[in-house]
């Protein structure tokens, strides 16, 4: 067994290797949006240096890859050669750095070099967009904390109000937010004076206290937990992605606004 520990060492490297130019082909590939240049890196490494014999095929395969190289440098995606070094001018005689271009993202027409002022968000759609980023932020944030609780989120027939229920306490799922503590339901407080103390009503503290006395509660607990868990894990990932996208548009609108600003100041002190 020993033996085959030891001869084996010598492929990790190799595989470490491996997947080390996979996520470098994947890196380049996305920033490109092509596979060019690993092609090229291909076809250098397996037949010669010169891309094709024929001039004209070899010009235009160079001017390809030197619009990825920029492409992958810069992170913006421009068409054609001609569109990124219309770009580079455009940067230069305004003052604009490209990190500016990269961040306005969808909000800047590189066909015509400017801020596309119709699609910016007015107040009500900035308004609509915080509110939906407040709102996925704490559904995230709500099923993340959940995913750790120990107990399953259930929901009384009688009432409907949503407890949070472990095989040995019972608390209201507002209260399970605030504190482990708060408003706690036990056997232990069922039978004392402490069962006043929490936020349930009469009617579904003598549920509740029935159900921490069944000795099946553990089992039942211990069945749903892992599933729900599990659509908690669901909801948080779903959340976080639509609360990244918001996020991204925000950052975009922010960044567009900005250097359309820097653009109209432009304007006025050269006609001034």
């Amino acid at each position: 067994m020993l033996n085959q520990v030891v001869s084996a060492l010598p492929a990790v490297p190799m595989v470490v290797g491996g997947l080390a130019i996979v996520l470098a082909c994947i890196t380049i590939s996305s920033r490109t949006r092509s596979a060019h240049l690993i092609r090229v890196r291909l076809w250098h490494l397996f037949h010669s240096k010169k891309l094709a014999s024929d001039p004209e095929i070899d010009a235009y395969l160079n001017e390809r890859s030197n619009l990825m190289s920029y492409r992958y440098f810069e992170n913006i995606q421009c068409r054609t050669l001609a569109d990124a070094k219309s770009l580079i001018r455009f940067c230069t005689e305004h003052n604009v750095p490209t990190e500016e271009i990269r961040a306005s993202g969808v909000y800047f027409d590189h066909n015509s070099l400017e801020i596309k002022k119709d699609k910016l968000p007015g107040r009500v759609r900035e308004f609509l967009v915080v509110l939906c980023l407040m709102a996925a932020l704490i559904i995230t944030l709500s099923s993340a904390i959940s995913i750790a609780s120990k107990g399953v989120v259930v929901s009384l027939k009688d009432t409907g109000t949503w407890i949070n229920l472990s095989p040995t306490s019972a608390q209201t799922l507002r209260n399970s937010f605030i504190s482990n503590r708060e408003g706690l339901l036990t056997l232990k407080t069922c039978s004392s004076e402490g069962a006043e103390k929490n936020s349930f009503i009469e009617s579904e503290r003598e549920v509740l206290c029935e159900i921490l006395a069944d000795p099946t509660l553990p089992k039942y607990v211990s069945e749903t937990l892992r599933p729900q868990r599990w659509m908690f894990a669901v909801i948080a990932f779903g959340g976080g992605v639509f609360a990244w996208v918001l996020m991204g548009d925000i950052r975009q609108a922010y960044a567009a606004k900005r250097m359309l600003k820097h653009l109209d100041r432009l304007v006025t002190s050269a006609t001034t």
